[in-house]
């Protein structure tokens, strides 16, 4: 079988496509064969500071440049790349603790000042060095001067683990993906054949290489089609979105990725009063995945840049996890977004789903997000692992070649992922005229007075009352010990007085109580509300907000 190094190695002739990386508006070009030419030096260059196959290599790299070479790097010499998440921050510091103690003995690769600053948080907590082999890379401009060696290209097979992808997620607490060969390629081929992905394309990408969508979605499929590449900094995207708009225009872009909370995002920055002379008529494949999708903020976006040639019909709603290597199911191309709508009170495992009219106070929006790759098979089963016919609503269950067998947990151990036939996705769903809906996260449920809510059943309440922007509430649930009861809090990331905030915190919580019958204990005003770099609400850091919050007001 074709592994990851075979797919660098089928790019080394190729002089007239590659990689545009836009740093600061300025673009800096890559062909194909000078990145696998560069990455052979910079091979080298590791493993004459000791690396070798197997080695795991932990990114800590904000310099796009520097990421894709590393990675390069490391997948021709059989190191095994970890992309994991910047910040400086002393939380990220323990983050990053967790995950060098996953491993056995990884290098980390990072820059000077990162260096420091982990050097600092250290001395402030009077704590030993955490990083045993270190390394550091400020830039590539080193390569010029290191001669014209080339590092040892090693073997590759099916099953060898090629790479490792950490993420807190949701949970907070780092998760490591392990993906073989075997699940990479079978992901890259199924999702080649299912977007029709050639190289007439030309993507472009602001989500980071430390995230499925970046890094296999985007970089490797796009690799492996040797497709036109072009890399935004997430900095620049989240600074100014218009600029990912802008260069989709500029290189002619065919295929766009992004989470749902990018499209927001540009919607809530771009400038209505500006004269934009934008052409997205080449834009043929747009995909919105990573988190449950709104079609609201889908129209509100293909609204604004309908004047700019972009086709309605271009996105497609696709859903997938990291477990399953990348995305395993994607809507119908070349048709616009469809989503029905369901009676919220038939909505738990087992039940038949209702279907009713959008104006219906009952009715919950889930949209289509299609049939699956190849190389992955889809069951929904009931909670004794019963398969479940069409219609009615259960656990999203997957098998396949892109599953991955074990992960890496802060216990420093790797555990098999599942040891029956399939793996349990912790999403709920169902399928309706061969087509799958996700309806919510196991995780994200919660129950009060014996009935069970999606948290993103309350927070699509107060989006319909259209006095804050959509998708600014967050929904938690917390235990009082002093009552034995489950609470409902509802935390708003907006900038009004308080004096205003009051006014709308009692209307927030009547309109709930109203179509939910929940009893909301307390409406609260924040000035952020914390995101993974792909978007996801940290469900379990607004908890502790809140928590923390109680205790300075006690």
């Amino acid at each position: 079988m074709e592994t990851l190094r075979d797919i660098l190695m089928n790019t080394s002739t190729e002089l007239n496509r590659g990689i545009t990386f836009i740093e600061k508006k300025q673009e800096v070009y890559y062909s194909y064969a000078d990145i696998f030419k560069r990455s052979l030096r910079l091979l080298k260059f590791l493993q004459k500071r000791g690396i070798k196959k197997g080695d795991y290599i932990i990114f800590q790299c904000d310099d796009n440049i520097v990421s894709i070479h590393l990675l390069w790097a490391c997948i021709l010499g059989g190191a095994i790349p970890v992309p994991y998440t910047k910040g400086f921050n002393s939380e990220h510091f323990f983050s990053l603790e967790k995950v060098i103690n996953s491993l056995n003995a990884p290098y980390v690769i990072t820059d000077e000042k990162y260096n420091k600053f982990m050097k600092k948080v250290m001395v402030r907590n009077n704590q030993r060095e955490i990083i045993e082999r270190k390394i550091i890379i400020d830039n590539l401009d080193f390569l010029e001067y290191e001669g014209d060696g080339e590092g040892e290209i090693i073997d590759s097979f099916s099953i060898d683990e090629v790479l490792v992808l950490f993420s807190s997620g949701t949970t907070g607490e780092p998760k490591g993906i392990s993906l073989s060969n075997e699940n990479v390629v079978s992901s890259i081929k199924g999702l080649t054949r299912k977007f029709g992905i050639s190289s007439d394309d030309a993507a472009l990408n602001w989500t980071p290489f430390t995230h499925v969508f970046g890094l296999i979605i985007f970089h490797l499929t796009s690799t492996y089609n040797k497709v036109k590449q072009y890399v935004m900094p997430i900095v620049e995207f989240v600074q100014n979105p218009e600029l990912w708009i802008h260069y989709a225009s500029k290189f002619e872009i065919t295929q766009l990725y992004s989470p749902n909370f990018g499209y927001k995002l540009f919607i809530d920055n771009h400038s209505s009063e500006k004269s934009f002379d934008w052409d997205l008529s080449k834009i043929r494949l747009i995909i919105n995945g990573s988190e449950l999708i709104s079609t609201e903020i889908a129209n509100n976006f293909f609204g604004i840049l309908k004047s700019s040639g972009l086709k309605h019909k271009s996105m497609s709603a696709a859903y997938g996890l990291t477990e399953a290597t990348s995305i395993v199911s994607i809507s119908e191309l070349e048709k616009p977004l469809e989503e029905i709508f369901v009676n919220r009170d038939k909505m738990e495992v087992g039940d038949e789903i209702q279907l009713v009219s959008k104006d219906d106070e009952r009715a919950v929006p889930v949209v289509n997000v299609g049939t699956m790759i190849e190389n992955c098979t889809l069951a929904v089963l009931d909670d004794v692992g019963n398969i479940l016919k069409e219609g009615l609503v259960g656990n999203i269950n997957l098998k396949g070649k892109v599953l991955s067998e074990r992960i890496y947990t802060t216990k420093g151990v790797a555990e098999k992922l599942f040891n029956s036939e399939y793996l349990d996705t912790g999403d709920v769903g169902f399928i309706y005229q061969n087509n799958l809906y996700i309806s919510g996260r196991k995780k994200d449920m919660f129950i009060i007075n014996g009935k069970n809510y999606y948290a993103y059943d309350v927070e699509r309440v107060v989006d319909k009352l259209e006095i804050f922007e959509l998708g600014s509430s967050v929904a938690v649930n917390r235990y009082n010990q002093h009552k034995s009861t489950e609470e409902l809090i509802v935390l708003i990331e907006c900038d009004v007085s308080t004096s205003r905030f009051k006014q709308l915190e009692g209307m927030v919580a009547k309109e709930i109580n109203r179509q939910l019958g929940i009893e909301v204990t307390n409406v609260v005003q924040i000035n952020k509300i914390e995101r993974t770099q792909s978007g996801k609400v940290q469900r379990p850091k607004m908890k502790v907000y809140y928590e923390k919050l109680l205790q300075n007001n006690s």
